[in-house]
């Protein structure tokens, strides 16, 4: 199954709420994140529940929460995920 194209989904959107943002033609789920939280700023809550991300953002996170010695609410705290969240990648991945 094919990625979506977020960076032409991004941009209709930014454009359609008049924000200047220029969006890069590879994004990672990083950059998807990261513009969710610009577009919408105060419904991260929501939003939370039915997020999917790809295998390199999870290593990226994981391998980030070794680096640093985080636990797994900081690490959680850090990338916007609930901690169970972070519990059920490093069982997944036996870490």
């Amino acid at each position: 199954m094919e990625k979506p194209h977020y960076s032409k989904i991004y941009e209709k959107i930014l454009k359609r709420k008049k924000i200047k943002k220029k969006v890069n033609k590879q994004m990672t789920t990083k950059d998807v994140l990261a513009l969710s939280k610009i577009i919408n700023p105060n419904n991260q809550e929501k939003n939370q529940k039915h997020k999917s991300y790809d295998l390199e953002f999870i290593h990226e996170v994981l391998n980030d929460q070794l680096k640093n010695n985080y636990t797994n609410t900081e690490v959680a705290q850090k990338y916007n995920l609930s901690k169970n969240t972070i519990t059920k990648w490093k069982k997944n991945f036996r870490l």
